[in-house]
Formats: C-alpha cells, structure tokens, sequence
C-alpha cells in the first residue's frame, strides 16, 4: 500500500472529498469482525460449559446408579479430564481477547 495516499496516514483535505466516508466504512468493517469475534467468542463459551456439564452429570450418573464406590483412578482421570478441558477454555477465550484487543485499536486521525 503506497503511504503517501493511505487513508489512515493522510490529513482530510490531502485525502480528498471521500475522507470521511471511507473513514465509515472502515469503521464499520473494524466494529463487524469485533462483532463476529465476540460471538464466536460466545459461542466457544457455551460449547465449553455444555462439555463441563455433561462430564459432571455423567460422573453423577455413574456413581449415583452403579452403587458401588469407584475406583481412585476414575476419579483422577475425570478430573484431569476437567482441568485439560478448563484449561483449553481459558486459552480459547484468551486468544479471542487478543485477536479483539488488536482490532479495536483504530489508528485514523480524524
């Protein structure tokens, strides 16, 4: 992109007549893919949290059926299980603060 005629380097009278309808639509661009971002976001949230409650409801289930004490191991592999899960979620969510913290950064000078 030639700097010299950038919209986001260039004063409103240099750029000419379309500088602040250009400016708009970037601005609509730049608040869409936030938009798409966050429910993307909102998205991986409630996969997450359906995956965290069907692992714990099924725990439930097994024990409160079978009538017989589990296994240590059992236990240790559903909660490792959990925390891999938990911990998959924080990144996720993470990296979608990240992608979204850099796109609303707008560098136009009005």
């Amino acid at each position: 992109m030639d700097k010299e005629n950038s919209l986001l380097r260039t004063s409103e009278e240099r750029y000419g007549e379309k500088f602040r309808d250009h400016c708009l639509e970037i601005y609509k661009v730049y608040v869409g893919t936030a938009d798409k971002i966050s429910e993307r976001r909102q998205t991986a949230n409630s996969f997450f949290l359906s995956i965290n409650t069907v692992v714990i409801g099924l725990v439930s289930y097994l024990q409160a059926g079978s009538g017989t004490k589990p296994f240590l191991g059992f236990y240790l592999l559903v909660s490792t299980a959990g925390i891999l899960i938990c911990y998959m979620w924080y990144r996720l969510i993470l990296s979608y603060k990240q992608i979204n913290s850099g796109k609303l950064v707008l560098p136009l000078a009005w």
